[in-house]
């Protein structure tokens, strides 16, 4: 049952469950939150199309680190030397070194309530598309069909010699300083199929993401940090065809200032909070309230 505030009304469900935790408010009170959230979700109730932007942020609470953060993967690996399409081509043993901590960490990952809201609103019909920078496949498990992977992901590897596929995890040594592992069939290189700096994105994926948001109402940006290009040029190209854009981020972000909605709250909170409040709004709909 919904709860009570002190000397007030009665809580609504939206509000209970955010106030489980106190991480949903790193800068901004519980009301400011509530606030973003019951906007968003009727802009969600009057949109045709939502297209969710997705990042590393959406995972943290699933035990994956995000990227820029204090302590995040760049504070013990830096890009230039373990992540680069350069650093890799010229010694792939630094990439495989930082893969052995990054992969298991993927395979162990279970998804979090912000996953698992963001696949109900799929279902729902009040999310058409995900475009995910995320490299691991906690959407998939969460049940998130429609899906655009457009930084790849670690999951598998291909040789570069001869493109067979493998599943990364079962090319991966456990042991530390033996080097980048090799193809059995022909002993040439193997990557993972993510994107690494420097890399192009897939083109047919870009522009299908392009296509998007070209044609979308509504872009909800959830745990980017929107620094990295191509896929942080997405926002502008959907505000310059009229859609509104709304940002969940824990930290400040360069279209902050141009976003019709920012909260500022941990995705695994707001997003199932979200997730009640277009329920909430369908219920009325349905009701003819």
């Amino acid at each position: 049952a919904p709860g009570t505030t002190a000397g007030g009304p009665p809580a609504t469900t939206t509000e209970t469950s955010l106030r489980v935790s106190d991480r949903a408010e790193p800068e901004e009170g519980l009301e400011d939150i509530l606030e973003a959230i019951k906007r968003t979700a009727k802009l969600i109730e009057n949109a045709k199309f939502v297209v969710a932007l997705t990042g590393a942020g959406i995972s943290v609470e699933s035990g994956i680190p995000d990227f820029r953060s204090p302590g995040g993967l760049w504070t013990w690996y830096e890009p230039s030397v373990y992540a680069s399409l350069e650093s890799f081509i010229d010694d792939p043993t630094k990439f495989w070194e930082m893969a052995q901590d990054i992969i298991p960490m993927i395979e162990r990952a279970q998804p979090n309530p912000a996953h698992l809201a963001l696949a109900e609103m799929e279902k729902m019909g009040r999310c058409q598309l995900i475009l995910s920078q995320n490299v691991d496949d906690l959407l998939e498990k969460a049940g998130c069909s429609k899906n655009i992977k457009l930084h790849g992901h670690f999951l598998t590897t291909t040789c570069l010699e001869c493109g067979q596929r493998f599943r990364t995890s079962e090319v991966l040594n456990p042991v530390r300083g033996v080097g980048a592992p090799q193809c059995s069939s022909c002993h040439g290189h193997l990557k993972p199929d993510v994107i690494l700096y420097s890399e192009p994105l897939n083109p047919r994926d870009l522009l299908r993401a392009k296509e998007a948001v070209s044609k979308c109402d509504l872009i909800l940006i959830i745990g980017s940090s929107l620094e990295v290009y191509p896929v942080a040029s997405l926002p502008e190209t959907a505000m310059k065809s009229g859609a509104d854009v709304v940002i969940f981020n824990l930290e400040p972000t360069p279209f902050d200032e141009e976003a019709t909605v920012v909260c500022r709250g941990n995705a695994s909170v707001t997003i199932p909070a979200l997730l009640e409040e277009c329920k909430i709004l369908m219920g009325k709909e349905r009701e003819g309230i």
